[in-house]
């Protein structure tokens, strides 16, 4: 049976990492936080630590990689008619639904969103899965790119991919996404 032991909370150094992989192999389940820009990006962190491949990959289930953007106030939003806008969506091959528009915050805002026009957050997120592929190339110490391919292909999205589809369906702007979420290389 697995037991949790693990403290979500953020480990800085190779002594505490290393502690919490060896919880992981006796049968502990182990949540921690780095802080980095997207789910991939964390075998960069271990490798500045000097933790082995080997170890993280026999170990580790999943990684999600998560930022919050501002929700656009329904009650002000305005329509987004700028033609970068519309291009950005076309590039990554989106469609706005028919009959929508796309939008942006309102400069002047309103009531219900004390004037910022925004009112509340949403989270944008990507799931990185343990897959044997994916644990094959961290073994490897494969360049970051090749893990990322291999673990965003078939059906699972990238966080800007998620943060695209929220600007396709009105919830959030492109400027928000833009400040604070990472694009795609």
């Amino acid at each position: 049976m697995t037991k949790f032991s693990g403290v979500p909370a953020y480990y800085p150094d190779k002594e505490a990492i290393e502690l919490l992989l060896r919880a992981s192999t006796t049968g502990h389940l182990v949540l921690s936080t780095f802080h980095i820009k997207t789910a991939p990006t964390t075998f960069t962190q271990f490798r500045e630590y000097g933790i082995r491949g080997e170890a993280v990959a026999s170990e580790l289930k999943a990684i999600i990689a998560q930022r919050l953007v501002r929700r656009l106030c329904a009650s002000c939003r305005e329509p987004d008619d700028r033609p970068a806008s519309l291009q950005t969506l076309i590039d990554h091959k989106f469609e706005v639904a028919a009959g929508g528009a796309l939008y942006r915050a309102s400069r002047q805002g309103c009531p219900a969103c004390h004037h910022t026009g925004y009112r509340g957050r949403r989270m944008v997120y990507e799931l990185l899965r343990m897959t044997p592929a994916v644990r094959q190339l961290i073994e490897a110490d494969a360049p970051i790119s090749r893990i990322a391919a291999a673990a965003f292909q078939g059906s699972y999205r990238r966080m800007w991919h998620h943060a695209l589809e929220l600007v396709a369906e009105g919830v959030t702007s492109l400027d928000e996404i833009h400040a604070n979420v990472p694009e795609e290389v």
